[in-house]
């Protein structure tokens, strides 16, 4: 779409998450990849993957993802982990509620999008179907902040099936409230809707 993506990383290392990105684009495994280089550059090339702008932060504060969002105004940010920004507090529950509010204020004040990523709480162990409630270490902090929640959960029949359920616990967008499996494509980095 022709959108500038900024993709903060702080918890992979940022050459693995470029090669997810690069299997997601090119629609080529890793070892597709290393085999044709050139193929795979072809590719996202095609699909505006000069428009992503990967910044690995070890873990990164909110000084300093405010400094890389006023210099690549991107329209989309990635916060990828929302946990392990550094918000200099102490209790993970007011740290979590802090990072949210945090984001929140980005979005706003930049006119971006914010997709920010964080892990289910032990609560979501083997379930499906996620509430607002499995947010790890964030009952209300996380949820109270976001206009749209998306939990991926699975039960040990959907991982024998190769499936993962989204589930929309917030949607303040279009008020649907849904679930849904979809079929995991982990070499890709892909879901793909149920036949």
């Amino acid at each position: 779409q022709g959108l500038t993506v900024l993709y903060v990383g702080n918890e992979d290392p940022i050459d693995d998450v470029n090669m997810r990105i690069v299997n997601r684009l090119s629609g080529m495994t890793k070892a597709e990849v290393m085999a044709d280089p050139e193929e795979a550059d072809l590719r996202i090339s095609d699909r505006g993957y000069e428009n992503l702008i990967l910044a690995p932060l070890a873990p990164g504060t909110a000084r300093e993802i405010t400094a890389l969002v006023q210099k690549y105004e991107p329209h989309v940010l990635v916060l990828d982990q929302l946990r392990n920004i550094n918000m200099h507090e102490d209790n993970r529950v007011l740290q979590l509620e802090k990072a949210a509010t945090q984001a929140r204020e980005w979005a706003k004040r930049y006119s971006c999008v914010v997709v920010s990523v964080t892990q289910a709480g032990d609560s979501a162990s083997g379930k499906a179907i996620l509430d607002l409630g499995d947010v790890d270490y964030s009952n209300t902090g996380i949820p109270s902040q976001a206009d749209l929640m998306v939990g991926l959960g699975a039960t040990d029949q959907n991982k024998m099936r190769g499936e993962v359920v989204l589930s929309l616990p917030k949607n303040k967008i279009s008020g649907i409230h849904t679930h849904f499996a979809v079929l995991s494509e982990p070499h890709l980095s892909k879901f793909e809707t149920l036949e």
